[in-house]
């Protein structure tokens, strides 16, 4: 990985720090609300930090794990994921959370109130979601919203920003997760593999799995310009 992965994250920006032993932080996998917070332990590698013109961003691996037994040590994988955060230049106001429209998990979001409403709790206060209808098809047969604000859902999700996720989820395919949060976006793309471990065995490794490789790692480049981050259209307060 020292050898085959660092190049590949060097080809594609020389000034971005990998570090293959590292991941993310857990206070922004907590932040980003992404991930049920019932694991009793979390793992990661593969940690890149970089800066993408004005947009600074991270990106790992990320695994939470079930407590472990005598028959199973290390747990059971509960969720695993390649994970990314990037500042969005906004200060939201509420917190808005996009999801698989055929995932289930929506509805395990603190209380289940009923209907087209959930609940969730932050700092010891129950707030509530409401479900976002918006104006495109296509991305509403991919993905539902939810937000504890309505009128900034809106605002965040522009045509332009609905077009862009709904081209992500088509090229990668697997169940991908949104959440704009704080000043932050994050994005975690669910894998039920290990993303960067290139297989040795054989007579040279598969360029089949450096490609693989390079698109999730080009992912870091193509969110922040598809969503176009570096536009600056909002400050923070």
């Amino acid at each position: 990985k020292e050898i085959i992965v660092k190049e590949i994250v060097s080809f594609l920006d020389p000034t971005w720090k990998y570090d293959h032993a590292k991941r993310v932080d857990e206070k922004h996998i907590k932040s980003s609300g992404l991930i049920k917070n019932n694991y009793s332990w979390i793992q990661g590698d593969d940690l890149i930090i970089g800066k993408i013109d004005k947009t600074e961003f991270e990106s790992s691996e990320i695994t939470t794990n079930s407590s472990g037994s005598f028959f199973r040590p290390m747990g059971k994988t509960l969720f695993k994921c390649f994970f990314f955060h990037a500042d969005f230049n906004k200060e939201f106001n509420g917190n808005t959370f996009i999801r698989p429209e055929s995932d289930g998990f929506i509805k395990k979001i603190g209380d289940f109130i009923g209907g087209s409403k959930k609940s969730i709790i932050e700092n010891n206060t129950i707030k509530v979601m409401n479900l976002v209808k918006l104006e495109n098809p296509e991305f509403e047969s991919f993905f539902q919203v939810y937000s504890t604000d309505q009128i900034e859902a809106r605002y965040i999700l522009t045509p332009k920003i609905m077009e862009s996720l709904v081209k992500i989820k088509k090229q990668f395919k697997n169940d991908i997760y949104f959440s704009f949060s704080g000043t932050r976006i994050y994005m975690a793309l669910k894998s039920d593999q290990n993303l960067f471990e290139p297989r040795f065995y054989g007579s040279i490794i598969s360029f089949n799995d450096i490609e693989i490789m390079y698109n999730l790692f080009y992912l870091n480049k193509l969110f922040i310009k598809e969503l176009n981050l570096n536009t600056r259209i909002w400050t923070k307060k």
